[in-house]
């Protein structure tokens, strides 16, 4: 009987995997790209076909199409959203930018400040520094902030990217900058990451802020795509003071999809604070997706000089999570004696603070040496003065 039930089963999902294939639409050629399958297209709900279409129309818009067009896109207008107006905005600035951005900034509401990056996005990508001048020209603050973050988006993403790193580099030392370098990176090592390597290596010291600043970006955008190629490449800049802050960068993009390979890199690097950084920041990381994982392995590599720093990390997360003792048994994995009494006792202490009868009942039946066992009854929960026993202090 149970064997006729798992044919009748597998059949039965057979039938339906092919049933799925048949029913699903297949894609079917654009129609003939005119003025009406423009407006047809604006009504799909399909965002994949309706790009599509849109596009096969707007490849070859011409001024004469153009009032048409931009009548049918407005009765879309609040459906619309960033990229549709960014490939609208593409075929518009091919042969009239200015209008464009005056245009877009009529619209009403929130409307406004999309289309009008939209505009001054395309706008950027075919002529930037006329972009830029025009850009002077908007009075509201807020939105020419935003507007110059959409202009150099399309800066980097055209031709001109020597132009735009030229007007990056001249922008004073702040997030701004930081955030412009980042994009030119990213469109930099699209090309390769010798491209993203050279620009990186070209900026002159004597711009240190904005050689720091693109030596960062260029490492966070090659560990993103190849993190042994970004290993390599900071190796040979290692001391030089625009490097400062590269292993921690690297180590953040790497961890993402292996950290147990860049903590056993960060461990065979040099002993200094970006490191110790490093460390915390990638075992939190592998914690936050994967903690079975993350904890079988730092058991198995612990004590270890140099993991001390993930230890805490994971006596921190056990603490949070309401487990004082499992917290110390992780405390007790720290190499460095000095530093683990000191972590032992200070999540022992805010135990006895929270809950003084369970927290003595563990202590008279714990194996901790004696002279440890006696600085915390001693104690009685009370921090000496200046000690940081909270959660996130430990």
């Amino acid at each position: 009987m149970k064997a006729t039930q798992a044919v009748l089963v597998v059949a039965a999902l057979a039938a339906g995997a092919l049933l799925g294939r048949l029913s699903v639409p297949r894609a079917e050629r654009p129609e003939p790209a005119d003025l009406a399958s423009f407006r047809e297209a604006l009504e799909d709900p399909n965002w994949l076909t309706r790009t599509a279409r849109m596009s096969a129309y707007l490849q070859h818009l011409t001024p004469d199409e153009l009032p048409e067009a931009v009548e049918a896109l407005e009765r879309r207008r609040a459906w619309l959203d960033a990229e549709e107006l960014r490939i609208f905005m593409l075929a518009w600035a091919r042969f009239d930018a200015p209008a464009a951005l005056e245009h877009a900034l009529t619209w009403p509401g929130r409307s406004r400040r999309t289309a009008a990056g939209a505009a001054i996005y395309a706008w950027s990508y075919y002529a930037p520094e006329a972009a830029l001048e025009a850009l002077d020209s908007v009075q509201d603050e807020q939105l020419r902030d935003y507007l110059r973050t959409r202009l150099v988006a399309g800066w980097v993403r055209s031709e001109h990217k020597e132009g735009a790193n030229r007007y990056i580099a001249s922008l004073p030392d702040g997030a701004q900058r930081d955030s412009f370098a980042g994009m030119l990176a990213r469109e930099l090592n699209e090309q390769g990451s010798e491209e993203v390597m050279r620009w990186a290596e070209g900026v002159p010291e004597i711009l240190p802020g904005y050689k720091q600043a693109a030596f960062r970006k260029a490492c966070a955008a090659i560990a993103a795509s190849d993190p042994e190629l970004a290993v390599q490449w900071i190796a040979e800049h290692r001391g030089r003071d625009y490097a400062a802050g590269s292993t921690a960068i690297i180590a953040g993009r790497w961890a993402e999809v292996d950290p147990q390979a860049t903590l056993e890199w960060l461990l065979a690097e040099p002993r200094d604070e970006d490191r110790e950084r490093a460390i915390a920041d990638s075992f939190a990381q592998w914690l936050s997706f994967d903690r079975a994982r993350a904890e079988s392995w730092l058991k198995e590599t612990t004590p270890a000089e140099g993991l001390d720093e993930a230890v805490r990390v994971l006596v921190r997360r056990t603490n949070q999570r309401g487990s004082p003792e499992g917290a110390v048994a992780w405390a007790r994995q720290i190499d460095d004696p000095e530093l683990r009494d000191e972590v032992i006792l200070a999540v022992s202490r805010a135990w006895l603070r929270r809950e003084p009868a369970a927290a003595r009942s563990w202590l008279e039946r714990s194996d901790l040496p004696p002279a440890l066992r006696d600085a915390i009854r001693d104690s009685n929960g009370s921090p000496p003065a200046g000690e940081d026993v909270a959660p996130g202090g430990l």
